[in-house]
């Protein structure tokens, strides 16, 4: 096999999964674009801001209150109340400072576009303030799952703080969005160099003898399991040679961390775990059993150099050599020469692809040009090391001295040039893109591809329910349809690959698994939308956004948080439910605003006017199948498409919009307030609106058991924040009528 041929995108972009359908690779959305550079205000107590920058407080981690401006092009956001601290460390003591925004500091669940926080990095070693940006963006072209960044412009109470480097905080959401799931997360900083400490998973959550933990879990504190970690790093470190493999690849997402080794190699990321064992991440994903590595803190590259090494022409091959200790989790990886022959191909596709001067030369000069007039008035990039503007500009070509001994552009040069000289091509296993299974009512489709330019034979090996296996020749890619019968349960399969040369298994031991029993179809329905709300119906922040209502038809309540919402008929995924019951003929509203920052039933899509479709899909283990959709057209504002009859007929028209209530009531009222009263949004966060033509005096809240919470003079709007969660009782009383109306509270 030609190793240095260019294979296709494809192979950058996917991974073997098993119905893996999260974004990995997320657009920037708002915050990241980097088309522009927006800029972010500060403003806190002035006392504040004077204690937070004292020296003594250089470590401190307590957060300020502060008003935060985000303002890109015309369009300002303003947000409140957020946390304001210092970040980083060697940054603590620079005069050029890091930042970090925690937009939930003092009110749980608060998010900016989906985001609780933002880490500003004021990147003071680096005289371009573009090294960190460069690597985000090239992990990313290299198909490793690693935070979205872009430049702005800070100003703290009016002080123009510079130019810095706006970078996707590492935490629940981040893996959220990739991964799926809720599993723990671990922070991983000097001195974590995988090695095994013993059979107790707690030896690797005790801090450091200055009070840091090497291995600190960022999620799941009430489990506080160290389990999975112990048992990844007993693999590494005990495991021998015979079953290394076969363990190693039933727990860790090696691909992933190869390609990694490559970017970290031909960036020279020496302050991560290779060689100074610290900056990293670990996130253990409950659908795969399988740890994911996730690179962190990346602007010590490009020739940065503290220890007098010429980074550009080190080994690539015994890169854990430069930290004088063993490394694990690199040193058992490239001791397999499966693996070795692997990175030398990333290695190759990446600098033939992206890593070089050809290619990065055009971005380099972009990302100088659109910071350049920002930093021109950046004071604060002078204070540290003297710089100045000219050796800004000087330092995107050539070193400029001290600790910076190479430009951005002769650096990819020298380091290009010293990988090729050193690059063993030899053939690899032909290698799998892509598996992934999807189930239909009778059939399991099973979608693969395999890549390698020379000949090989492809083998897919199943059974069912334990029975005789089946084995079918394939083409290197495409699909093949596995039938079963209504009772069958376990589908098991793998793929076998021979190049003459070499044989191989997916996956490297044991079988894929993929349960063929089906839960029952929620009883559920789309039941209204409507696609342009200008002034029919308002959400807990007073806002009139587009909506979706769902309508449970069944007798039975049905579990919300295994299923998903999408706009996108080929991303199902797109939008998972909170945790939350329907019961029967209950109603509930999603909000299609973008906006999650304001409530869990605030999905992460909006509704086009103009006509798009909309999908309710099942759970993750009946396949994502559909369970209801619409196909809609252009939308009139403050008309909704609502199923008349209710929650069986064809979508219509309705211009007295029903949202969370039967539709045939408005279908066959002509005023459909005249014995009713409406209350949104319905469940709350907080503030709700009333509606109704009916005059009324009083206005209780009961709890469900009866017990008066709060009664006062009937108002159309009421602010019930400071209720517990859980289903309360409205009752709406005058002189000769008393009605109650259920209410959740969030």
């Amino acid at each position: 096999m030609k190793l240095h041929a260019v294979l296709s995108l494809l192979i950058l972009l996917c991974s073997i999964t098993i119905t893996e359908a999260q974004e990995r690779f997320p657009d920037p959305g708002y915050v990241f674009d980097d088309s522009e550079v927006p800029r972010i205000d500060i403003f806190l107590n002035s006392d504040s801001l004077e204690q937070l920058l004292l020296p003594e407080n250089r470590d401190s981690r307590h957060e300020y209150p502060a008003t935060f401006y985000f303002k890109k092009g015309d369009q300002v956001d303003t947000i409140q109340n957020v946390g304001f601290r210092l970040r980083g460390n060697t940054s603590r003591s620079a005069q050029k400072k890091s930042f970090k925004i925690s937009f939930n500091a003092f009110e749980s669940g608060k998010k900016y576009h989906g985001l609780e926080k933002m880490n500003l990095n004021g990147e003071h070693n680096d005289p371009t303030i573009t090294r960190s940006k460069m690597c985000w963006d090239m992990y990313r072209q290299a198909a490793i799952p690693a935070s979205r960044s872009n430049h702005i412009e800070l100003y703290v109470n009016s002080i123009y703080r510079g130019v810095y480097i706006n970078v996707e905080h590492i935490d629940e959401e981040f893996c959220q969005l990739r991964y799926g799931g809720e599993g723990n997360l671990y922070k991983c900083l000097w001195p974590a160099d995988m090695k095994y400490r013993g059979g107790d998973p707690l030896q690797y959550a005790e801090p450091e003898s200055w009070g840091r933990q090497a291995y600190e879990l960022k999620t799941n504190l009430d489990e506080y399991d160290y389990s999975d970690l112990a048992d990844l790093i007993y693999t590494l470190n005990i495991t021998g040679p015979n079953d290394f493999v076969c363990e190693l690849e039933s727990r860790f997402e090696v691909d992933d961390y190869l390609r990694t080794i490559a970017m970290d190699i031909l960036v020279s990321n020496w302050d991560g775990p290779i060689v100074n064992k610290n900056n990293f991440y670990l996130y253990s994903n409950p659908r795969t059993g399988k740890f994911h590595y996730i690179p962190y803190d990346l602007d010590n590259t490009f020739g940065i150099d503290w220890f007098g090494v010429d980074w550009a022409n080190t080994t690539i091959y015994d890169w854990s050599s430069y930290s004088g200790e063993d490394r694990p989790l690199y040193d058992k990886i490239m001791s397999v020469p499966e693996y070795r022959d692997r990175l030398s191909f990333y290695f190759n596709q990446f600098i033939q692809d992206f890593f070089n001067v050809e290619v990065q030369e055009s971005r380099i000069e972009e990302l100088r040009d659109a910071i350049g007039p920002l930093r021109s008035n950046d004071s604060f990039s002078s204070s540290d090391y003297g710089w100045n503007l000219n050796d800004f500009n000087t330092s995107f070509d050539t070193g400029i001295g001290s600790h910076v001994d190479y430009g951005l552009k002769d650096y990819i040069s020298s380091r290009t040039s010293s990988v090729e000289s050193e690059l063993e091509l030899n053939n690899i296993v032909p290698y799998a893109v892509k598996i992934n299974a999807k189930r239909s009512t009778a059939a399991i489709t099973i979608n693969y591809a395999f890549e390698d330019d020379e000949d090989f034979e492809l083998s897919l090996i199943y059974s069912i329910d334990g029975g005789t296996e089946q084995t079918v020749a394939l083409s290197h890619s495409g699909d093949y349809d596995i039938a079963y019968d209504a009772d069958a349960e376990i589908l098991q399969y793998r793929f076998e690959v021979n190049d003459g040369t070499h044989q191989r298994s997916y996956p490297y031991c044991g079988e894929y698994e993929v349960s063929l029993f089906r839960e029952a179809i929620p009883t559920l329905v789309i039941n209204e939308i409507m696609a342009s709300n200008e002034s029919a119906y308002v959400d807990e922040a007073g806002e009139y956004n587009d909506w979706i209502e769902l309508y449970n038809y069944g007798t039975e309540s049905v579990a919300l948080g295994k299923l998903y919402l999408s706009d996108k008929s080929d991303n199902p995924t797109k939008w998972q439910f909170p945790e939350y019951s329907l019961g029967p003929n209950e109603y509930i509203i999603i909000w299609a605003d973008e906006d999650g920052e304001q409530g869990d039933f605030h999905a992460n899509f909006k509704l086009s006017a103009s006509g798009e479709f909309i999908g309710l899909f099942d759970s993750d283990d009946n396949a994502n199948q559909v369970i209801d959709s619409l196909s809609f057209g252009a939308q009139t504002t403050d008309i909704s498409l609502a199923r008349m009859p209710n929650g069986t007929g064809p979508f219509e028209l309705d211009d007295n919009h029903s949202a969370g209530e039967n539709n045939d009531i408005n279908s066959s009222i002509e005023d459909s307030l005249i014995d009713d009263v409406r209350i949104h949004p319905n469940p709350t966060n907080g503030l709700i609106l009333i509606e109704s033509n009916i005059v009324w005096q009083r206005l209780t809240v009961l709890s469900i058991e009866g017990k008066v919470i709060l009664e006062r003079n009937y108002t159309p709007v009421l602010d019930l924040s400071d209720l517990t969660e859980g289903m309360y009782l409205l009752q709406f009383s005058n002189l000769e009528r008393s009605i109650f109306k259920e209410l959740v509270k969030l």
